[in-house]
């Protein structure tokens, strides 16, 4: 079932209820309660839909078993773990190595959703001050080892009833450790409609209607018909046909609305929010924008329509001055309009101690004649005409001290006033 809002709905669906916002309400809400907010403006029909449609997109998390200190072979599944204690959500742990086992089966009847033939991931959370070395296996053998993990398939083409033996082995960290449990998320098998994507696409049509439609009841009349559509008591029954049909007639009934929705545009840039100092010398930061910008300029090769956003202009010295090849196809991707340069700042800020002149200076480090022009002739090639703060703790615009000279905020970046948060 193809999304007819568009593509990359998981993404973008944040970027939907908090665009739908009232002005005055836009203080960076959670995801979780813009869809609460939004799931509760529909009638008490419609919100019992959404809600259990959001409930086959993840399995529940059960209960993982640890071992402080090590154990030779905490891998094995024929390993007695009955008599490890359990480990409850955010429990602390301690500074010694660990290992948590738990087994995990695909359920047999999930909320009345048939698995069968899906893709499960796995991605287990501990953390000691930031994430942390994990060594993770399945059923004994090792699949993964390093910090901060992308998920991993744990079933693939999964049947109801298989099961696997997950265990992580963390190592002695200086910082006491928090458990986070696991993520599993669910793909749906290829050929069933998914009821993720239908109650996204639910979700930002309630959301944008009230803003775009010029016949708000008619079109809200059309959204819930169509979540009226889904048919769970044949998944009560068991008829994962009928269901699946129930699911296609429903996005099928929205197509009306897509004239309407598409109204709205969004566009999705990529991001690196670095900080150039906090727990690692200098020199790691370096590495870590050269290996970021790699990335990015890999990224921008795979796929046509990508593009990046960039601040600190201090990064850009630090590639001009010892990566100059690398420094040379950036400059390339900026003239093509696929690498933006914004932030208006040497390194981006810390809105919480320093005074304005701090902030001032900080701005026209990057923006002035002497450093401005050896930024943008010998490394760029262009001039940052916005000022962009991404940091989530420092975000609002009332943190900007009252000593910052309004000019800069305003003026500075070359006339364009623009300021950005991370969510």
């Amino acid at each position: 079932m193809n999304s007819f809002i568009g593509r990359g709905l998981p993404l973008c669906l944040g970027a939907t209820l908090l665009a739908a916002l009232p002005a005055a309400a836009q203080r960076l809400p959670s995801l979780a309660d813009q869809i609460a907010q939004v799931t509760n403006s529909l009638p008490a029909s419609s919100q019992t839909v959404i809600t259990r449609l959001g409930s086959f997109s993840r399995l529940s998390d059960g209960e993982w078993r640890f071992h402080a200190g090590d154990v030779p072979h905490g891998e094995d599944p024929n390993l007695d773990d009955r008599g490890w204690p359990v480990a409850t959500p955010r429990s602390h742990a301690g500074v010694d190595a660990l290992w948590y086992r738990r087994w995990i089966e695909v359920p047999k009847n999930f909320n009345g959703y048939d698995l069968s033939g899906a893709r499960i991931w796995f991605r287990f959370q501990v953390y000691a001050n930031g994430p942390m070395p994990q060594i993770i296996y399945f059923n004994g053998r090792r699949v993964a080892l390093g910090d901060d993990l992308e998920p991993i398939v744990l079933f693939d083409n999964a049947r109801p009833g298989d099961k696997v033996l997950a265990a992580v082995k963390v190592q002695h960290t200086a910082n006491e450790k928090t458990f986070g449990g696991a993520d599993l998320r669910i793909d749906f098998a290829a050929g069933r409609p998914n009821p993720e994507d239908l109650r996204q696409e639910f979700l930002s049509a309630a959301a944008l209607l009230p803003s775009l439609s010029t016949n708000i009841p008619a079109d809200q009349a059309t959204l819930y018909k169509a979540i009226a559509i889904v048919d769970f008591k044949a998944l009560d029954a068991h008829d994962q046909g009928r269901f699946d049909a129930s699911l296609k007639a429903a996005a099928a009934t929205l197509v009306s609305l897509k004239p309407v929705l598409q109204q709205g545009t969004f566009f999705e840039t990529g991001n690196s929010h670095i900080d150039a100092a906090w727990l690692w010398p200098a020199t790691e930061t370096v590495d870590v924008v050269r290996r970021t910008f790699t990335t990015a300029l890999q990224l921008m090769n795979e796929y046509p329509f990508y593009t990046y956003t960039q601040s600190a202009a201090a990064y850009n010295e630090w590639l001009a001055t010892k990566y100059p090849a690398l420094n040379q196809q950036i400059k390339q991707r900026i003239k093509e309009g696929r690498w933006e340069l914004v932030g208006g700042m040497w390194v981006e800020p810390d809105l919480n101690m320093p005074d304005g002149e701090s902030q001032a200076r900080n701005i026209t480090a990057s923006m002035s004649a002497s450093a401005g022009i050896r930024i943008r002739s010998a490394i760029t090639g262009r001039r940052r005409r916005s000022i962009k703060n991404p940091g989530s703790t420092t975000s609002s615009p009332r943190k900007w001290p009252g000593t910052t000279p309004i000019s800069c905020l305003s003026n500075c970046s070359g006339g364009s006033r623009r300021m950005a948060a991370r969510c």
